[in-house]
Formats: C-alpha cells, structure tokens, sequence
C-alpha cells in the first residue's frame, strides 16, 4: 500500500502542532510532509511537490481555507479537509 503524503495548515501554531500530534498518521497509510501555518506557503509547497491530502482551517487571516482549495484545484487534484474550531452562529 502507498503512503498518503499529508500537508496542515492552520494559522494558530498550537493547534497545528496538536493536530500533527493528534494521529498515528503512519499507522494509517499517511505521511506529513509538510505543516505550515501560512497558506501561502502551502500553496507554494504543493504547487512543488504536491501532496494526496491537505488539512487546512477554514479561517486563516491570508486566505479562508476555502480559497485556498479553490486556488490549489486549477491545477492539482487533491482531497481537501477543511477544518473549523470556530463557534460562530
């Protein structure tokens, strides 16, 4: 079985460092190989290597993580999930 490569985004660093942790990505096919709390960089990072899996939050102060998905999908085919820790009503 292929490993999964898997990049994080999330703009709050303690909560991208709890979801690094949170898995036993190996355990599951997944590998992370590359977190960054900047969408820009992930952008810039997967428009290079590309990746199979980006977790990404939903609101980021440089782009939502929807436009970055948006923005990703014009050239790459990733599965994208998007993330939220907010209680908004």
């Amino acid at each position: 079985m292929r490993v999964k490569s898997v990049v994080i985004v999330e703009d709050e660093k303690w909560i991208l460092k709890g979801i690094e942790q949170l898995f036993k990505w190996e355990k599951f096919g997944f590998s992370v190989i590359h977190s960054t709390t900047s969408p820009n960089d992930a952008f810039e990072f997967i428009k290079q290597h590309g990746t199979d899996v980006l977790f990404v939050d939903v609101k980021m102060r440089e782009m939502t993580g929807f436009e970055l998905v948006l923005k990703l999908n014009k050239n790459h085919s990733i599965y994208a999930q998007v993330l939220s820790l907010h209680q908004d009503s």
